[in-house]
């Protein structure tokens, strides 16, 4: 399910990763986000940071073309394969 965000604002990304029932706490984790920016592709890799069990860290829509879906890949230290993949979607205000 895509989220929302109005342009120019801030995303606050937050993960936990889970195995059947069971979480886990990989070593590292990080999101790689894509997107258009004047119409050409541009992509940033964000390391997420632990904060009270969970990885969290913000991503600003700054610049961003509006409107536009930006898709998103959480992974993590524990697996060459994506923990989530998805869709922000960047809407005008």
């Amino acid at each position: 399910m895509p989220w929302n965000i109005t342009s120019p604002n801030t995303a606050r990304i937050g993960v936990n990763f889970v195995q059947g029932e069971d979480s886990y706490t990989p070593s590292s984790a990080w999101i790689v986000l894509t997107y258009l920016v004047n119409n050409v592709s541009n992509s940033s890799t964000i390391t997420l940071e632990t904060s009270g069990g969970r990885w969290v860290q913000d991503w600003s829509s700054v610049g961003v073309d509006v409107p536009q879906n930006v898709n998103f890949t959480v992974m993590n230290s524990c697996s060459t394969n994506p923990a989530e993949t998805g869709i922000i979607r960047i809407i005008d205000p």
